[in-house]
């Protein structure tokens, strides 16, 4: 059976890595990095943390204990988990809307004033122009004090769920996509994983009220690894899809 990775036509480019500088070793806080092994039928594909048999390092930073990881089922682990956590929810993104400045109303106020003045000189007097024009420029007063209203920012819908916006870009991409959304993923050994859990970068983390979405994820990846993975600002890009 082929990997998303190796299926033709399907958008995803091969041999992207999608956890660079998002993935990171749960035990010291190293980025992974990619690691290949050529044979000559196959290039085996393998995360390993920076810190890991590095000459360049301080011996106080060196780090054995998470070893190498299949880039493959590491990167389909995240995909898969977020995917199951947010892929039904709906993206937004972020509009500016300019702030007031009255000025069309100044404009409509203005053409009023005007409008009545040429209808009172055309038409030899208009009834009540002056208890009219004075209420007109009142207003016109009253709007020029007011203050600019500043420009807000807003949240859209795009009418697209997670899903349908992940399926639809390759690994380059979604690694780009995760990387601006603060996304982190540290990973363990499956039998280190309570002890990672009990820890400041563990999954205890309260609960989104409204969405119901965590702020960390648990997916388990095929080889004894555990990786949880922080959905940064993914959260707030999304929403329920409105009901048909």
């Amino acid at each position: 059976m082929l990997t998303a990775s190796a299926q033709p036509k399907s958008g995803i480019r091969f041999g992207a890595s999608l956890l660079l500088r998002v993935g990171f070793c749960g035990y010291c806080g190293g980025a992974l990095h990619q690691v290949h092994r050529t044979f000559p039928n196959k290039v085996y594909r393998y995360y390993s943390c920076q810190n890991k048999r590095s000459e360049r390092n301080n011996p106080q930073q060196k780090c054995d204990k998470l070893g190498s990881l299949p880039q493959d089922a590491l990167d389909e682990a995240v995909s898969a988990k977020l995917l199951e956590v947010i892929g039904h929810y709906e993206l937004t993104e972020k509009r500016v809307i300019e702030g007031d400045d009255h000025s069309a109303t100044l404009k409509k106020l203005g053409m009023q004033i005007a409008d009545l003045t040429t209808q009172h000189y055309v038409n030899n007097g208009v009834h009540d122009f002056h208890k009219r024009m004075s209420e007109l420029e009142a207003e016109h007063a009253r709007v020029s004090a007011l203050p600019r209203e500043k420009p807000k920012v807003r949240r859209i819908a795009t009418g697209k769920t997670f899903r349908q916006h992940w399926e639809a870009i390759d690994d380059e991409q979604r690694h780009a996509y995760l990387k601006s959304a603060g996304v982190h993923a540290r990973v363990v050994r499956e039998e280190d994983f309570t002890i990672s859990a009990a820890s400041e970068q563990g999954t205890q983390a309260a609960d989104d009220l409204v969405l119901d979405i965590p702020m960390n994820v648990v997916a388990e990846v095929p080889g004894k690894f555990v990786v949880n993975i922080g959905l940064g600002t993914l959260r707030e890009q999304l929403q329920h899809v409105a009901a048909v």
